[in-house]
């Protein structure tokens, strides 16, 4: 008999045991769930979040200098448009001290996330916020250059029609605005940089030769080509970026040109070209406008009109 109440007692104790041992095992168990999948649920949310802010401030500075009520206007709906309402987004313009000029927006954007399993642990939400600062800056590189330029003593008055690579009066005996690009075969290659663009990176401080000669024939192939890509109509009040006639030209600095000579790049200006004729010279018609390209940019740098926007933070 004594034997026996050993045995059961020690059998109550291995299932009370049991009992502890199982019940730590559950609690572990709906921690690394909870861990599992409120981590999850909480980097997707972050990860979206900083997205949508990512998008509204690109979306916004797009609209500055000239525009800073658009810019907050169109931030806003981009943030709306990601999934935010307006309690959760935060919209500042940035100026460029020491001016009051607008060059950037700020986008913070908040939301708080339930938890799922985490509640079973006494864990209720967690609150989430990511900012983005983008700003506009004037390029200092670009890809895709026209090999024209103009210097950078043109007043450049944006809307107004002007008349590229007109005479060698304008720039110099033997000069029409052209550029011979590095590694290019000079003439048989312009055509083709005039349809196309440069196939590689013109950066400001650079020295690039002049292209002599008219060029006649080339300079009309090759403007008309840009013109015919054009797939929406595009005027100055409404065009496209990316737009083929929208030519992006160096604006360069020389003190005078004679013939074959190197000029400095000292910036980069954007031109929506309208036509191409002979009218004795050569003249490219159209007018220069304020839009964006993909480069490297600074605010220290002259603005001709064509900008780049960066996430700075």
């Amino acid at each position: 008999m004594k034997v026996y109440r050993i045995i059961k007692r020690l059998m109550n104790e291995e299932r009370g045991l049991a009992v502890v041992l199982v019940s730590l095992a559950m609690t572990a168990l709906i921690g690394a769930v909870a861990l599992v999948t409120d981590f999850g649920l909480v980097a997707l949310n972050k990860n979206r979040l900083a997205n949508a802010a990512d998008a509204a401030a690109l979306a916004g500075v797009q609209e500055l200098p000239e525009y800073p009520a658009n810019a907050e206007s169109v931030a806003r709906n981009y943030a709306l448009q990601n999934g935010l309402n307006d309690q959760q987004v935060v919209i500042k313009l940035v100026p460029n001290l020491p001016t009051s000029q607008f060059v950037g927006v700020q986008v913070t954007a908040s939301k708080t996330v339930d938890y799922i399993m985490a509640k079973a642990l006494g864990f209720t939400s967690v609150d989430l916020q990511a900012k983005a600062t983008a700003r506009v800056m004037p390029i200092t590189s670009v890809y895709g250059a026209a090999p024209l330029f103009i210097p950078d003593t043109q007043p450049l008055v944006f809307g107004q029609q002007y008349t590229l690579r007109s005479k060698d009066s304008d720039f110099g005996p033997g000069n029409f605005g052209a550029l011979d690009f590095p590694d290019s075969s000079g003439a048989k290659d312009f055509q083709y940089y005039l349809a196309n663009g440069y196939d590689g990176i013109i950066k400001v401080s650079y020295e690039i030769d002049t292209l002599t000669g008219v060029k006649k024939q080339k300079t009309i192939d090759g403007i008309t080509a840009r013109i015919s890509k054009c797939e929406h109509g595009c005027t100055y009040d409404n065009f496209q970026p990316d737009c083929p006639r929208v030519i992006k030209l160096p604006v360069v600095h020389y003190d005078k040109l004679n013939g074959h000579k190197p000029v400095t790049v000292v910036g980069f200006a954007a031109f929506l070209v309208d036509d191409v004729r002979d009218s004795g010279s050569i003249d490219i018609t159209g007018r220069f406008v304020k839009t964006l390209a993909e480069g490297e940019g600074s605010l220290e740098q002259t603005d001709y009109g064509l900008r780049t926007a960066k996430l700075v933070e």
